[in-house]
């Protein structure tokens, strides 16, 4: 597939913007990537997820298919033509860490982080704000 994928690449004419690697998925280091398209069982996605997670925000991973379990997509497109069960495509971006106390002049913003989603609170002097339903992009 790793040869197939490079004739094809070069046939299009993209071969200078992609790379195609044979290797152990757990052992390999894609802290380059910048986009990761993948097409594994849910389990293996679980099992990746944290690696995933770890690559720089903005980083952007696209599955056919199969999800990264309780990791909400940004995005899921069906195609209307279901001549098959794998018609489905989920995008996340990996999100930037900010879970954690900031101090933002003379108040402090106070985070806690599930995957791209935000909640918390800002107390300054006598001003308490609470953050809910709050999503990194």
């Amino acid at each position: 597939m790793v040869a197939l994928s490079k004739e094809n690449a070069k046939k299009e004419g993209v071969s200078g913007k992609a790379e195609f690697i044979q290797a152990d998925l757990f052992e390999t280091d894609f802290s380059k990537a910048t986009v990761i398209t993948m097409f594994l069982l849910p389990e293996i996605n679980l099992k990746l997820r944290p690696k995933l997670l770890d690559l720089k925000p903005g980083t952007r991973i696209v599955s056919n298919t199969f999800t990264m379990g309780e990791w909400e997509a940004d995005k899921e497109v069906t195609t209307e033509e279901n001549w098959n069960s794998w018609n489905t495509g989920y995008l996340w971006i990996i999100p930037a860490k900010v879970e954690g106390k900031w101090k933002l002049g003379n108040g402090e913003l106070n985070l806690t982080q599930e995957y791209q989603l935000i909640h918390g609170t800002f107390n300054s002097g006598d001003k308490y704000l609470t953050i809910t339903d709050g999503r990194l992009s």
